[in-house]
């Protein structure tokens, strides 16, 4: 549900919920156990908050990234 979301924010072209859905699909990867998949998509979202200069979400998408388990 999260990656079609994302699909469609992309061709949207809706950065905001473009990086909301990242977040989302990390957190997905998150609880499934797959670090790295998480690390990626919160990396991603990581990165979109910055080009939208949202230091509160990059703040909250790095506590996120440094609560993962290290590979």
């Amino acid at each position: 549900m999260h990656r079609k979301a994302l699909d469609i924010e992309v061709s949207l072209g809706r950065f905001e919920g473009i990086a909301n859905q990242c977040g989302n699909l990390g957190v997905i990867h998150a609880r499934r156990g797959d670090s790295g998949r998480a690390r990626e998509s919160f990396t991603r979202a990581r990165e979109v908050f910055g080009k939208l200069g949202m230091s509160q979400a990059i703040n909250m998408v790095q506590s996120l990234i440094d609560g993962l388990p290290q590979q």
